[in-house]
């Protein structure tokens, strides 16, 4: 308990290193903390721990793994808490079991974790279908390699339509975007996308949108706060470290951006000028370097112009950390090279708003790294390049007030041709 305050990384980490130097001390994991007892009437707050999207649930994993301890505890709130479960949800998809599988190597790959949650979907839909029973047999007995092709089967080619036809959106889902002979199994796992739309005749613009997780964890998602609000959405997987390196996650990126742009029509009355790109942290960093670095849609035989717009949501604009990590560099260590977004700056960039927390809550130096590329691309003459700081909030908090500001910046800048 710290009495309402926020129990800063430091702190927590030397209570840690306290613990585990005692004998038979009890390994903690945790994910984060953030009660709303106050908000409830109950009592005061206790405190508040910043789950660093992700990052703490990590480094505390690590930091138990690497004691003494016999047994290790995955400390989750249940009563009057928020931001303290481990388990997948819509916002954070399959963060923290992704990273549990990461370290313990329990011999699934993330693909597999994924299986029962599609099995759910189909088990409401086809009710109790034969072959969802026999899948769901496989998956009990631990032998997901058996259940995957049933379900994908079930599934459908095209991927699962989520919405009624007479509804006023569509989503198809799964929707692979990479072609071509000799790609191996894990880029037709991984290379794949949903696209929500409109489904009436008014022209509208897309949004592509690429998840975080340090570009180690995550997973598609169409963001709620982007639903029903008269735009299309894709959202797009792409290849993790350590399974690729860079630039591989890059180039993928690049592919579901170049997908778009040539199918987006077939989407209702989509339009291929009015495609934004977008994501949060490391996904930001994509959308950034996908719009900056020219060579990457030039592959395609895209050309960046063609974007109507790049709205990376608290990215980095030097290189990113898991890329420095591949090469043996620490996380402290600041590189620019032709990896980092800021790097290529210019005037032909599509039109850019950068959008970080606060300052004095987000990841170390993030706000000052989108400070600095703003200003230089202000320097080279760039016409329209914004930044926008949401004072109070952190790395994991940031996106909800960003939609808002992400939807008007679309709507000034989609001008549809006839």
């Amino acid at each position: 308990m710290s009495g309402g305050k926020t129990v800063s990384r430091t702190d927590w980490n030397k209570a840690l290193s306290d613990l585990y130097a005692k004998k038979d001390s009890i390994g903690v994991v945790f994910p984060g903390f953030r009660d709303i007892y106050k908000q409830a009437g109950v009592s005061e707050s206790y405190g508040r721990i910043d789950d660093q999207n992700g990052v703490t649930f990590s480094e505390t994993l690590d930091l138990a793994l690497e004691s003494d301890s016999e047994l290790i505890q995955i400390a989750t709130w249940n009563d009057f808490g928020e931001g303290t479960v481990i388990e997948p949800t819509t916002n954070l998809g399959y963060r923290y079991v992704d990273t549990l599988q990461d370290r313990l190597s329990p011999g699934f790959s993330p693909e597999d974790l994924r299986l029962p949650a599609t099995l759910y979907q189909l088990r409401k839909k086809l009710a109790d279908h034969a072959e969802i029973q026999k899948a769901s047999g496989f998956l009990l007995a631990g032998e997901p390699d058996k259940a995957r092709p049933i379900i994908e089967k079930l599934s459908g080619e095209e991927g699962s339509r989520a919405f009624a036809k007479n509804s006023k959106y569509r989503l198809v889902s799964d929707i692979l975007y990479r072609e071509g002979e000799g790609l191996t199994d894990y880029e037709k796992t991984r290379c794949r996308l949903d696209v929500y739309y409109p489904s009436g005749p008014k022209p509208y613009a897309t949004v592509i949108w690429f998840h975080g997780g340090g570009i180690q964890k995550g997973n598609k998602e169409i963001p709620v706060p982007l639903r029903n609000k008269g735009v299309a959405v894709v959202s797009a997987n792409y290849r993790l470290n350590p399974n690729v390196k860079s630039p591989d996650y890059i180039e993928d990126a690049a592919a579901a951006v170049a997908w778009t742009i040539k199918n987006i029509h077939r989407f209702g009355a989509g339009r291929p000028e009015g495609v934004f790109v977008s994501g949060h942290s490391a996904g930001g960093y994509l959308a950034s370097m996908v719009g900056m670095d020219k060579k990457y849609l030039a592959a395609h035989d895209i050309n960046t112009k063609q974007l109507a717009g790049l709205i990376p949501f608290s990215g980095h604009t030097i290189t990113h950390f898991t890329i420095r990590g591949e090469r043996g560099i620490s996380g402290n260590q600041a590189i620019i090279d032709e990896l980092a977004p800021i790097f290529h700056v210019g005037k032909e960039p599509p039109p850019m708003l950068l959008i970080t927390g606060d300052r004095e809550k987000e990841l170390m130096g993030r706000y000052e790294e989108n400070a600095y590329f703003w200003r230089m691309m202000k320097v080279v003459k760039h016409p329209d390049t914004e930044l926008r700081e949401l004072e109070g909030y952190d790395h994991g908090g940031m996106p909800e007030p960003a939609f808002p500001l992400l939807l008007e910046f679309m709507e000034k800048r989609f001008k549809p041709s006839n």
